[in-house]
């Protein structure tokens, strides 16, 4: 595009991820969060905020006024706003379909936060608007960084042979700490329990080394009084199998005392293990902190990787999705078919949970 600076509109402030994207426009990058060392260093010069739209107007006002930008009540009006060239959509999951399909039919390019839709019928909707009107599309997974990306090169370079198995695990106390059902909870606005808010983080992963899943076979379990009352999961096991015969295993709750990835890839000639970033375990919450990055090769012992021999960081999806404006690049990372896929994998295991039995 020629305009040197790219007009960003904030749509929806129910995830409060929509502050941190913000403040890191807003702050040119330098941003302290303990998040962000795992990507490469850079500046948003060449953006600017524009304005804020939320569907409740004391969220939306208290997302413009954080940022000193515009409060638009309607819709329409944002999306109209010529100086808005691109949207960040932090809205309601179960919303998210119908914003996106709105931003795309405006022609403003989209980031949109995790998990991109909460039903199949909405992902192919907006799949649809987003190739028609040729926009930038990209959701926010943090994914993608060093530690999982060396293990990613030991698959493509062959040296594990061939996956057998790919195992995530991701646990937060979320559930625990709740007074009201609020957000995560409220399955009308999230779409539904744990499996579609951190078990997209699984499916990312397991699809990425495995690629697209055959069948599925899940658990969910409702351990507050919130997850029985509101029937809302809050602890969720999902076995895939793959096209290539692999298992990919992803396993997500919001009611254990633990906080960090787990990653397993384990092949017929070697395994890689990664515990969160620099954490192998939480007891009584105490943390024991290693650098724990360890791949094992046939016939060899365990290999532990320090964070120097890990492949550079790359760019924060953010930064990504703006470069790809800037330069018309094509969407490479994350893109629209990523998000209708990760959809159909989380669908699926709500069907095979619900009819207890596996899906094809």
């Amino acid at each position: 595009m020629d305009k040197k600076t790219i007009g960003i509109g904030l749509l929806g402030a129910w995830q409060d991820h929509i502050y941190r994207f913000a403040e890191t426009i807003v702050k040119n990058g330098d941003v302290k969060a303990d998040s962000f060392r795992h990507w490469k260093n850079s500046t948003y010069e060449d953006c600017r905020l524009v304005a804020a739209w939320d569907n409740k107007e004391e969220r939306g006002k208290a997302l413009a006024d954080a940022f000193q930008i515009d409060f638009e009540p309607d819709l329409n009006k944002f999306l109209s706003n010529p100086c808005i060239d691109a949207v960040i959509i932090c809205s309601e999951t179960a919303n998210h379909a119908a914003h996106i399909i709105a931003a795309a039919n405006a022609g403003k390019h989209i980031f949109v936060e995790k998990s991109p839709f909460a039903d199949l019928e909405g992902a192919y909707l907006a799949r649809d608007a987003v190739k028609k009107s040729g926009v930038h599309f990209m959701v926010s997974s943090p994914m993608e960084k060093p530690r999982n990306r060396f293990a990613k090169n030991l698959v493509d370079e062959g040296k594990l042979g061939t996956i057998t198995e790919v195992r995530f695990r991701l646990y937060s106390e979320h559930g625990n700490t709740l007074t009201e059902p609020v957000g995560i909870y409220n399955k009308e606005e999230n779409g539904g329990g744990v499996m579609n808010d951190f078990g997209q983080h699984g499916v990312h992963v397991t699809s990425w080394f495995l690629g697209k899943p055959v069948s599925v076979s899940a658990q969910f379990d409702y351990t507050t009084e919130f997850a029985k009352k509101y029937k809302t999961e809050d602890n969720v096991v999902a076995v895939y199998e793959f096209e290539n015969g692999g298992i990919g295993i992803v396993e997500a709750g919001w009611v254990a005392q633990a906080h960090d990835c787990v990653l397993d890839v384990c092949g017929t000639n070697g395994t890689v293990h990664i515990i969160g970033d620099d954490v192998t375990f939480y007891e009584n919450g105490e943390k024991d902190v290693h650098d724990d990055v360890k791949y094992l090769l046939q016939g060899e012992n365990w290999i532990h990787v320090p964070n120097t021999e890990l492949p550079e960081k790359i760019l924060y999806p953010l930064r990504h999705w703006v470069d790809n404006i800037i330069n018309n690049t094509p969407d490479d990372r994350q893109t629209i078919d990523d998000a209708v896929l990760w959809t159909e994998m989380i669908c699926a295991a709500y069907r095979a949970a619900d009819k207890n039995e596996i899906i094809l």
